[in-house]
């Protein structure tokens, strides 16, 4: 895996940690939320039941302090079967109105069953069933569990409970005999601190429960927008962080790239574009040790342009630029194999290296390049020898051994190029060492 790709999954792996985590985080604190707003109904509906419950036994014990009240007996206030046990429950005033006894119960049921409309609060006064004066006080389920707790000690039985199919908060606590209970239910066998039963209200959740789903949908709709949110900054995040990498990775391939043109420029002749002494040195050491360790032939053809500094005197060093250019171009498509090497070896000389080449193959190939010069027809008037550009060329062949040196086969070579330029220039001389 290369180091763009390594980075890139790198990259990915960190954007997925990242959204992973905010996403635990995000709904984590929806979590949380949910149970606060969840619990936050619990406690409204508590408050208005605690409030409602308070009201309730202010009214209760104030009745109950003054041993209940008389009112007038009318259609709907009938005297209380249930008191006809007090000598005094019915009293008739000197003006002849009839007055009945209505205990803190029976106020409490009156204004409960006529006035819970008003205020929206079920309320009710209940006892165990076989302690009830009144049957319509009969307790359900929920309160008869509520009254056995009392009875353990508990002091105040709390639970949302459907009533009717509609969820309420109920909320009930203990009554304990008083001594302004005795006078109606002494008869019962109570005695003062006795439980006598329970006293509950009833709040419906209703409005509550709306509420809270109203600021539900408003939470869920502000942590979606910002888990959204994180995750698209999440990702600008991490495709900044790839493209600056993309960015620093292409610009170190640039810069690698910009670098090995310089590097094959710093091996190539300025004018001719062929190899230049520097690469040429590279590869004779390297084909010179691959050579003696194979034992396998290694040729060398040193050339050098016939009477060069008479062709720059007569057509100037522009034209002779240009026949350097031509010469070298010549030079080099005479070679075939992808081993072989044609390099400028200073000024007007030349040098082809060929590796596994043996002698006579190496002599033919300079005779090649000595005539496709002279088919290239360059005029040389000031030649001496030819009035066409020619060259000279020296071979030499060995074997490398592990004695011999490798500057030995170039001063063979450049001895046999001498003798050419000695013999009268335009020809191949060889020799072997």
């Amino acid at each position: 895996m290369s180091s763009l790709e390594s980075k890139s999954v790198n990259h990915a792996l960190w954007l997925i940690a990242a959204s992973l985590i905010w996403t635990v985080l995000t709904f984590s604190s929806l979590a949380w939320n949910y149970h606060h707003e969840s619990q936050e109904s619990i406690r409204l509906a508590s408050n208005e039941a605690e409030a409602h419950f308070n009201k309730d036994m202010a009214i209760r014990s104030w009745s109950a302090s003054h041993g209940g009240v008389y009112v007038p007996v009318d259609e709907r206030t009938a005297p209380n079967l249930h008191l006809s046990h007090i000598p005094e429950r019915d009293i008739t005033t000197p003006s002849g109105k009839n007055l009945t006894l209505m205990n803190p119960a029976y106020m409490l049921s009156q204004m409960m069953n006529d006035y819970s409309k008003l205020y929206g609060v079920k309320g009710k006064i209940t006892s165990f069933p076989d302690k009830l004066l009144n049957p319509g006080n009969m307790p359900d389920q929920w309160e008869v569990d509520a009254l056995n707790s009392f009875e353990k000690g508990i002091r105040e039985a709390k639970a949302r409970v459907d009533v009717d199919g509609v969820p309420h908060l109920r909320l009930m606590r203990p009554i304990f005999i008083k001594q302004g209970c005795l006078k109606c239910h002494a008869f019962q066998g109570y005695k003062l601190g006795d439980l006598r039963g329970g006293f509950g209200v009833s709040v419906s959740m209703v409005p509550y429960l709306e509420k809270q789903q109203a600021s539900l949908y408003n939470l869920y709709i502000t942590y979606g927008f910002f888990w959204v949110i994180g995750l698209i900054t999440f990702a600008y995040l991490f495709n900044q962080a790839k493209a600056r990498e993309q960015g620093r990775r292409r610009t170190e391939e640039e810069m690698f790239q910009l670098n090995d043109k310089l590097e094959k420029l710093s091996f190539l002749d300025g004018l001719t574009s062929i190899a230049n002494r520097r690469s040429f040195n590279r590869a004779f050491d390297r084909e010179w040790s691959r050579c003696r360790r194979n034992q396998k032939p290694l040729s060398l053809v040193m050339i050098d342009i016939d009477l060069f500094k008479d062709y720059n005197d007569h057509y100037g060093h522009q034209q002779g630029d240009e026949c350097l250019k031509q010469v070298a171009q010549t030079i080099g498509m005479v070679l075939k194999r992808a081993g072989d090497m044609v390099a400028r070896y200073g000024g007007e000389e030349f040098v082809l290296l060929l590796p596994e080449i043996e002698f006579e193959q190496a002599t033919q190939l300079a005779e090649e390049c000595r005539n496709k010069i002279l088919d290239k027809n360059i005029d040389h008037q000031a030649s001496k020898v030819i009035d066409v550009v020619s060259i000279s060329l020296g071979v030499c062949t060995t074997v490398p051994t592990q004695e011999a040196e490798a500057s030995t086969l170039l001063v063979a070579a450049d001895k046999a190029l001498y003798r050419a330029k000695e013999n009268g220039r335009n020809r191949v001389e060889s020799s072997k060492l």
